[in-house]
This record gives structure tokens, sequence and C-alpha cells, in this order.
């Protein structure tokens, strides 16, 4: 039965002077030629698989790194822009208060306006009140019977002619 060895190369070491005795037991095997051939295509097959699966793993780790970059760069963008935001609201709002003061004056103005104008006209018409004493009876009378709580019929009893 031939195992890809040659029949012959199975040999024994001799004793020599320079070889220590225990030596001797072991067997030298030599492969075949071919064998050698195979073994050396098997070798570089198992080098190209290495390093091709250490560049796989640089390639992927390369990959990673840029990609965790690329997340990291946009959040970094994402936060400053989200903080400029908030800058320009802050300045919107503090341009618009000195308006809002001055909406606030007119607002006070007007309303002083429309008091000052109300007492004058209390004041006319205090003073022209002031002035009938002498109010006749039946205009007492006639204006009695226009008061809201009172009812029709004595509204009509006290206005006959």
């Amino acid at each position: 039965m031939n195992l890809g060895f040659h029949s012959g190369l199975v040999q024994k070491k001799t004793l020599s002077s320079s070889v220590l005795p225990l030596e001797n037991a072991f067997l030298v095997v030599k492969p075949h030629p071919s064998l050698q051939v195979i073994t050396s295509r098997v070798l570089v097959m198992i080098n190209a698989v290495v390093i091709g699966l250490a560049a796989g793993l640089l390639f992927a780790v390369g990959i990673f790194v840029v990609r965790t970059y690329n997340v990291l760069l946009a959040s970094f963008e994402e936060t400053r822009n989200s903080f400029a935001q908030i800058e320009v609201q802050l300045k919107r709002r503090y341009d618009l208060i000195p308006s809002l003061v001055e909406a606030a004056r007119a607002y006070l103005t007007h309303e002083r306006e429309t008091l000052e104008a109300v007492i004058e006209a209390r004041q006319q018409a205090s003073s022209k009140l002031s002035g009938l004493q002498n109010i006749s009876p039946i205009l007492v009378r006639s204006s009695r019977g226009r008061h809201p709580k009172v009812p029709w019929e004595a509204r009509w009893a006290v206005c006959r002619w």
C-alpha cells in the first residue's frame, strides 16, 4: 500500500559519534516530491486566506471607524445648528422687547386720554345738573316712571297726560 511516500525512504539513522543514542529511536520520513508541491500550494492558499481575512478585518475596522466618525461629526453639526437656532430665537425676542414697550406706552397714553375724556364729560354733566335746582314736579314724576325697575303699569299710571 502506497500512502504517498517512497517505499524505500523510511530509514533508521545509524549511530555516529556526533549523534546522541536517543535520536536513533526516531524515524525520518521524506515526503514524495509531488506532495511537496501540494503542500506548498496548500501553504500558499492558507497564507492567502489568512492575508484575505486580515485584510477583510482591517477593512471592516476601517469602515467602522469612518462610519463612527461621520455619525459623530453629524451629531456635532446638529448640536451646533440647534444652538444657533436658539441664539436666533433669543435675539428675535430681545429685538421685540423695545417694540413691546412702545406698544404698552401707546396703550397707556390711549387709556389716559380716554379716562381724562370720561372725567371731563362727567364733570360737564354734573355741572349742568347742579344748575337745575328748580325741576318741575311733572318732570320728576315722568322721570320716575321711566325707571327700569318700575313695572309698565306704574309707568302708564304716572305718565298719563
